[in-house]
Order: C-alpha cells, then sequence, then structure tokens
C-alpha cells in the first residue's frame, strides 16, 4: 500500500467520523475540514507521481489517480442528501424521499467503483517500487472493478436476507388457524369447567379441521376444566333441543349450567354457528382462533361495559372525514373482548360521578378540556378501582390535571425519527418497536414487531402523582421532537429517547386502581389497523386485558386469513431497478470496453 492510499483512507475516515459519529456541533465540520485537506493533499502527491520515469508506473499512477478522483467524487451525492442541501432545495416530503433514495443508491457504488479499484492499484505499485510488470497495472484496475461491482450487488440480496431472518414460509393453500397464546392461557386459567359442544355428522371435514385445535385447548387446560364433545343433532335430539338447535353446524360453549344465550354478566351458554362443507368454512376456520376466544370470553366472563367519554371532541367510531381519528375497528376490537360499548358524556352524569357499572373507561384524544367536575369524577372512580386508557396527541388536548394526577405530562411534540420512518410516508409516522419490561408488552417483545405512531408526543414523569408508572413503549435515540414542525432537526432540538406510552396503578386490594396512557391517538385508528403487519392492536388489546387484571391471558390470538400484497417498487425502488437494469449494465459495459480494447491491440 502506497503512502497516498493510506492518506486518502485516512482522510476519508475523518469525514466518516464527522458525519456519522459526531454529526451535530463544531466537531463535526472541524472532522470533515481536516477529512478534506488529508484527502487533497493525498491526491497531490499522485498527481506528483505522473512524472515518473518508468512508462508502467506512470500508467500506474494515472490510472489509480483516476480512480482516487471518482472515490472522492462519492462526496458530491452525499452532500446533496444532507438536510442541509435537501432544504435549500424546497423539496416536498415525498420528493425529499424520492431524491435521497436515488442519492443513497449512487454515492456507495460511486465509492466502490473508485475505492476498491484504487486500492489493488496502490497494492501493486507499493509492491514494485522502481520498475512496474507489464500490464500488471491494467489487471490490477480490472481486478478491482470487478470485485466493486460484485459488491455493488450484493447490496440488494443483504437488504432483503436481513429483513427475511427468522422467518418461516408455509407454502399450503388452506390451514385452519392454530390455539394462539391467548386462548391457551384463558383456558389454562379457568375457574370454572367448561364444556364444548360440537354439532357436526360423523366425518364431517370441517369436524376434522377443528380437532387438532380443540385437542391444544384440552391440553393447556387443568384436568376437568376444559371438555369438548361431538354431538350430532339428528342423533342428539335431547341436547339440541335444550340448545334450541335445529340443524348440524352448530359450536357450543357451556359453563356449569349456565341458561342458553344469558344476557347476564354471569356465566351462561353461548353458541355460533360454522358452516358445515369445508369450501364454505374455509374462512371462518382461517381466523377460528379469534372467533372462538370472542365467545369462550362472552361464555366464561359475561359482557363488561365500557364507557367512551364524549363532547369534547374526541375520536370516535362515528368520525366521518378524517380515516386517523375513526376509532371503527378499536370499537370492534373491544367488543371482541366482550365489552358493550357506551357514550358518556356531561349530559349522561360524567360531571357527577362516573357509572358504579363502568368496567372500563376510554378517553380519546379530546380536543377541548375536561371540566374540573369531569376530572374529579374521573378520579374519585379510578380511586374506587377503576380501570382508565387515555389517548392523547399533538393536536388535542393535554389533559394536565389528569395526567398530573397520575404523575405524567405531555412533552413537546410531534416527534419524528428520521433514521426509522417508511418509505415515502409522512416523515412524523414514528415507527417504534422498543418495549419496556411489563405484562402488557411480553407479547410485543416476544414478536419484535413494531408500531406504528402516526404524530405522536412525548410523555414525562413528574413528581406528585398518585401511582407507580412504567414504560410501556420508547423511540430510538435518534428521535426528536420537531417544535417549528420544519421537518429537520435544529441547533434548539435534541435527539433522545421519548416514551410514547406508561402503564400506571395504584391503590390496594379492592380499590386497586389502574390506567394506560399513550401519547398517540392514531396508533389505534381505522388506519393502523389496516396495517396488519404492525403490531398496534395487541398493544391496545393486552393493555385492556391487564387493566381488567387479566394479565396472564396476554398473548397473540393465531389467524391464517390471507393479507392484501401490493407489490410496487414505491420506497425499495431505486434497489429493485439498479438490480435489474443498472449493474448488469455497468458489468456488460466493463466486458464489452475490455473486448474493444484488445481487439484494437491485435489490429
Amino acid at each position: 500500500m502506497t503512502l497516498q492510499g493510506i492518506l486518502w483512507i485516512v482522510g476519508m475516515g475523518l469525514v466518516l467520523i464527522g458525519e456519522q459519529v459526531i454529526g451535530t456541533g463544531i466537531a463535526r465540520w472541524v472532522a470533515d475540514l481536516l477529512g478534506v485537506l488529508v484527502i487533497v493533499g493525498s491526491l497531490g502527491l499522485r498527481a506528483r507521481d505522473l512524472g515518473e520515469k518508468d512508462p508502467s508506473r506512470k500508467d500506474g499512477s494515472l490510472k489509480a489517480l483516476i480512480m482516487a478522483l471518482v472515490a472522492t467524487s462519492s462526496l458530491i451525492p452525499y452532500v446533496l442528501s444532507t438536510d442541509e442541501v435537501t432544504a435549500a432545495l424546497g423539496f416536498g416530503d415525498e420528493g425529499i424521499v424520492r431524491w435521497q433514495g436515488v442519492l443513497a443508491v449512487i454515492t456507495p457504488i460511486v465509492f466502490l467503483v473508485g475505492a476498491v479499484p484504487m486500492v489493488f492499484l496502490d497494492m501493486v505499485l507499493g509492491a514494485n517500487p522502481i520498475v512496474l510488470p507489464r500490464d500488471s497495472a491494467r489487471r490490477a484496475l480490472l481486478s478491482g472493478l470487478s470485485v466493486a461491482l460484485v459488491v455493488c450487488l450484493a447490496f440488494p440480496v443483504n437488504y432483503l436476507a436481513s429483513n427475511l431472518d427468522d422467518y418461516e414460509i408455509d407454502t399450503s393453500y388452506f390451514r385452519t388457524a392454530k390455539a394462539g397464546d391467548a386462548t391457551k392461557s384463558m383456558v389454562a386459567q379457568l375457574t370454572d369447567p367448561v364444556t364444548v359442544h360440537l354439532f357436526f355428522p360423523a366425518g364431517n371435514d370441517v369436524l376434522e379441521e377443528m380437532r387438532p385445535y380443540f385437542r391444544d385447548l384440552e391440553e393447556a387446560a387443568a384436568p376437568g376444566m376444559f371438555r369438548v364433545e361431538v354431538n350430532d343433532q339428528a342423533l342428539d335430539m335431547a341436547l339440541a333441543e335444550e340448545l334450541k338447535l335445529q340443524d348440524n353446524g352448530w359450536v357450543v360453549l357451556r359453563t356449569g349450567d349456565g341458561d342458553v344465550e344469558s344476557d347476564d354478566k354471569s356465566s351462561g351458554t353461548v353458541k355460533f354457528k360454522m358452516r358445515e362443507e369445508l369450501k364454505r368454512a374455509k374462512r371462518d376456520l382461517k381466523r377460528f382462533d379469534s372467533l372462538f376466544q370472542k365467545n369462550l370470553l362472552k361464555a366464561t366472563r359475561g359482557t363488561r361495559l365500557a364507557y367512551m367519554v364524549t363532547g369534547h371532541g374526541e375520536a370516535s367510531s362515528r368520525e366521518k372525514d378524517d380515516d386517523w381519528r375513526k376509532l371503527t375497528k378499536l370499537k370492534k376490537e373491544l367488543q371482541a373482548q366482550s365489552y358493550k360499548i357506551e357514550d358518556l358524556s356531561l349530559s349522561d352524569g360524567l360531571g357527577e360521578a362516573v357509572p358504579e357499572d363502568a368496567d372500563l373507561l376510554v378517553i380519546a384524544d379530546p380536543m377541548a378540556p375536561l371540566l374540573p367536575e369531569e376530572i374529579a369524577s374521573i378520579t374519585t372512580w379510578l380511586q374506587q378501582g377503576g380501570e382508565l386508557l387515555v389517548l392523547v396527541d399533538r393536536g388535542g388536548n393535554d389533559l394536565p390535571e389528569l395526567l398530573s394526577w397520575l404523575g405524567l405530562e405531555k412533552n413537546e411534540g410531534p416527534i419524528m425519527d428520521p433514521d426509522r420512518r417508511l418509505p415515502n410516508a409522512n416523515p412524523y409516522l414514528v415507527v417504534a418497536d422498543r418495549y419496556g419490561t411489563h405484562a402488557i408488552t411480553s407479547t410485543l417483545s416476544k414478536l419484535n414487531r413494531p408500531i406504528l405512531f402516526p404524530i405522536p408526543v412525548g410523555l414525562n414523569e413528574i413528581e406528585g402523582g398518585n401511582g407507580k408508572t412504567t414504560v410501556l413503549v420508547r423511540t430510538y435515540g435518534s428521535a426528536f421532537a420537531d417544535k417549528n414542525t420544519n421537518g429537520r432537526l435544529d441547533p434548539d432540538e435534541t435527539r433522545k429517547v421519548y416514551n410514547l406510552a406508561y402503564a400506571v396503578e395504584g391503590g390496594s386490594g379492592d380499590t386497586a386502581w389502574r390506567a394506560v396512557v399513550v401519547g398517540d391517538q392514531g396508533f389505534v385508528s381505522d388506519n393502523a389497523f389496516n396495517a396488519s403487519w404492525l403490531t398496534g392492536p395487541l398493544l391496545v388489546v393486552d393493555s385492556v386485558k391487564w387493566l381488567a387484571g387479566e394479565e396472564e391471558t396476554v398473548g397473540e390470538t393465531e389467524s391464517e386469513e390471507d393479507v392484501k400484497i401490493d407489490h410496487s417498487p414505491d420506497g425499495q425502488g431505486w434497489y429493485f431497478w439498479g438490480t435489474i437494469f443498472a449493474v448488469p449494465l455497468l458489468l456488460l459495459g466493463a466486458a464489452t470496453t475490455r473486448s474493444v480494447i484488445r481487439l484494437r491491440r491485435r489490429v
């Protein structure tokens, strides 16, 4: 290796440290400037070597200088991709993403195409300080180019491999959902015996598909607490008449001696219909775990009552204009957990007291402040053993009195994390997958899948709260609060970790209370629920289970339903087109150039 090559590598290393390690402040510019000066010095030494007496060394030095200049030119697309330059160009959000996506591909390719051949040439020049063997410089150049282009081709392969880690692929056309961890936990925690009657004729295909599912549940349950019987409506007419069944295809759950279709909150008998033909039953079989869990909750726990606070501009299922504030699917998720949903406003008596029959209270990003009387009613109810879910957002009211009672406060926002965001998406859509140690997040940590928080705000712990606070979800240290919403990091803004969700609990015995506070409402909106790879719904479900004191039943519900996959070049388009066209064309061009040169020499 020559001195010129070592100096060039040191200079590029200093620039790398300034940009990627230091990142901000005067130290960054000092490292960058020093690195550029060292690079310029190394190029000057290479230019001096063009005066070599040996023609072969002179040719090798010229090739090395050209490759060094090519590698150094990779700094140009990098500079053009920085936040300072993109801001000056005045691009919109989508334009910035596309611009930076193009330059993010060009920069490493230009660097490798210049740097690798330069190193190969330097090795040859260093090994032959006086006379360079004939044609050795050309061979070194072509070898370096070949290696560089192969590495460029490996980029998209490495990207795909890193995102397919720990994945299993099931190529079967159809499969019945397995018993999920949540359902197994519920069966294991049964306090009253449950009998499941499967009304299907012997040998029925749908019945055979369900047998393994119930076999797993029988193994998970304590002895004598979960039993499965197969019945035929035509042969067991007395039982069918008692259960008011007129045909086969029914799944019936009975707890103790519960009355059929009891509307009481106590245990009873619940039934749901399945298709008898396998072809028509496939859709329900794919989501059978969710279907059975919903009815098991209804049979064993009865219906609970959840009140949604209204009258202050809260997000709700009735929202018509903004899908990020529409909570239709959240409402369905709560109903699947055996909750009956009702509204609660000042006119319904919230200013006096929370109804005694309330099992859960939900406050979803009110735009206007709650009255002091309403806050007093909520905190009084909490101290009597209430369960509270609070969603605050950047655009809504800060709820300072309620949050301070819980020992929390709403931080500045919105939060953005440029290093972890969805391609071609709003930069304020934060993808978070750092979870605290808590019953609510145990399954989330196990799955290691992210939650999408649209325009979240941070939450801070403060003194004077009435409960114990535990962090549930936090950002990475690359996030910052964009106070002036200009979409970039300013000198008065600091990158740090922000806490996005908390669990709070206090009291003891019969008056033990629990609350969950999340610095975002959009993560449970209809838009977020539509993204099946995100786990916002699971955070809500497990939060509700923990609030109800049923943390033993947290877990994932299994589903084999087909998920729509849209194939498009968006986001990773430049990797795709670069792999398909750009790299092969570069290889073809290099091979063609070499062939032309050889033909000319023969002539």
